[in-house]
């Protein structure tokens, strides 16, 4: 095993028994998340819109992150969490690994821009979709196969305002330069999604509309500013567009599926966008990895809890999602 990367045994086994593999990434628990127990208004809801339980009396990033594992192990595939640990990244985490993560008071977040700085300063943190996909390549060059499936919320991109201020987060070269299938609900919905759009189709990163023709706005449905690159209606397709992306397209990286916030909590997409500019007006002075975690505490003091509501569901959804195409490509391999 190298001494840059830990793979967990299950991964292993995983891989020797032809299973699903569908990486997480944990900035979403280090950051994204609240770290204390919080009532919702609604439950959150699966991909078929079925409400899950929820325990008011539990810290909501363990609590999802619980819900998250649990939905990727009950459709047959193995969840590969993902974080650097003392300077080591780590393909793959045991609950104790997953809560002393959550509870780390000090833990943020790395992207592939900093991830070898992360390594050589033995710190601890969660990674973002960037450092994920880069965690995926280091854990498949280890193992000798392609793991290739990866399941997030909605992914960084281009922020509002990019004009006067360039902000563009490093998912986006990540994922035209690491070969995967990334599952989301669209870039994160205080981002300038049409420009975020833009910028995959210049990179040449294909995006698939899971029953949808638009990109997601996150939390909200998307808009035809921002149309995919096609729409696709079943399983099977995206597991044969993705095999024929990695296989035949020279010099690919990753398809991007985009999959729609559950209708049962998710927000109005006119309600949302006036919420985003009032976020973005009220954090206009942020700057950096802490500007998003910021706009987003923002939006859900002023949606009173229901973002953080529908975003827990875009995360439990998109596993689900990622699970099923793990489970098909697996299938197909």
């Amino acid at each position: 095993m190298s001494r840059y990367i830990d793979i967990a045994p299950e991964i292993e086994r995983a891989v020797r028994d032809s299973r699903g593999v569908v990486s997480l990434e944990t900035a979403v628990l280090t950051q994204g998340l609240p770290s204390v127990a919080c009532s919702l208004p609604l439950p959150p809801h699966d991909l078929d819109g079925v409400p899950l339980p929820w325990d008011d009396q539990q810290p909501v990033h363990l609590q999802v992150l619980s819900l998250i594992k649990q939905t990727v192990t009950d459709h047959g595939c193995v969840p590969a969490i993902t974080a650097v640990i003392n300077g080591k990244v780590h393909f793959g985490l045991t609950d104790e690994q997953l809560n002393t993560l959550g509870k780390t008071d000090h833990a943020g977040k790395v992207a592939i821009t900093d991830l070898a700085l992360a390594m050589a300063k033995r710190q601890t943190a969660g990674t973002t979709v960037s450092g994920t996909l880069a965690a995926m390549t280091m854990a498949s060059e280890e193992l000798g196969c392609g793991l290739e499936i990866m399941a997030t919320g909605g992914i960084g991109g281009v922020h509002r305002g990019w004009t006067q201020r360039p902000d563009i987060s490093a998912d986006l070269t990540a994922l035209s330069r690491f070969s995967g299938c990334v599952v989301c609900a669209g870039p994160k919905s205080i981002l300038d999604v049409e420009a975020t759009r833009e910028i995959l189709e210049t990179l040449g990163v294909p995006v698939i509309g899971y029953q949808t023709d638009c990109l997601p706005r996150f939390l909200a449905i998307g808009t035809h500013a921002a149309p995919v690159t096609q729409r696709v209606e079943t399983i099977d397709e995206i597991t044969e567009a993705y095999r024929l992306h990695r296989t035949v397209v020279p010099g690919s990286g990753s398809v991007l599926v985009a999959n729609e916030p559950p209708e049962a909590t998710r927000l109005n997409p006119n309600d949302l966008e006036s919420l985003c500019q009032e976020a973005e007006s009220v954090t206009a002075s942020d700057t950096g990895p802490a500007r998003t975690p910021t706009l987003l505490a923002q939006l859900h003091g002023s949606t009173g809890g229901r973002s953080l509501t529908a975003n827990i569901s875009v995360l439990v959804a998109n596993a689900e999602l990622a699970a099923r195409i793990a489970a098909s490509v697996s299938r197909v391999n």
